[in-house]
């Protein structure tokens, strides 16, 4: 399922799906990712629903900040002058939206695919983007609470995790 949104708020589509009656498992079907825009994957499985909403902006040379300008330059060299990034993801369960890393979605280029996938008690969200052997495949599992890892592995063997990040829940402020 694929919707374009202006600048709703995704926590709100939860709740207005949910009031409509609206009922759509999370099949594991795939869905287009397009270069510059917002798509929402998402569905409603053992009465849980649960969204994400994945932006993603077409970035040409230098643009903003530092950061961006040699993110830009380090995702998109090989793609000529320019690509598209995942610059927002936003994942709501329940219409609580959770706390999304920006580890978890920073770097990734040329997405092409998104699933959600339910695993037990936890959700992966597929990304699959890049062409050929520069090709990946992103997992960010989550439960109902938290963002738990990001898994990055090759398009050319998507079994063999190359990168994984664990994210943690923080008990105490680092404020003291």
């Amino acid at each position: 399922m694929r919707i374009w949104l202006d600048k709703r708020s995704l926590s709100g589509l939860v709740s207005g799906l949910s009031l409509a009656g609206a009922a759509f498992a999370i099949d594991d079907r795939t869905v287009h990712v397009p270069a510059d825009g917002q798509t929402i994957v998402g569905g409603i499985r053992a009465k849980q629903s649960v969204c994400a909403m994945v932006t993603t902006t077409v970035m040409s040379g230098v643009k903003g900040s530092a950061d961006v300008s040699a993110l830009v330059e380090r995702e998109c060299a090989t793609q000529g002058s320019s690509c598209s990034l995942v610059t927002s993801l936003e994942i709501a369960v329940n219409g609580r939206p959770l706390v999304v890393p920006r580890s978890s979605f920073r770097g990734l280029g040329n997405v092409r695919t998104a699933k959600l996938v339910p695993k037990g008690n936890s959700f992966h969200l597929v990304l699959r983007g890049g062409d050929g052997a520069d090709g990946f495949v992103a997992t960010i599992v989550f439960d109902r609470d938290r963002v738990l890892k990001r898994w990055l592995a090759s398009n050319l063997a998507p079994e063999g995790v190359l990168e994984e990040t664990t994210y943690r829940a923080q008990k105490e402020s680092f404020d003291r």
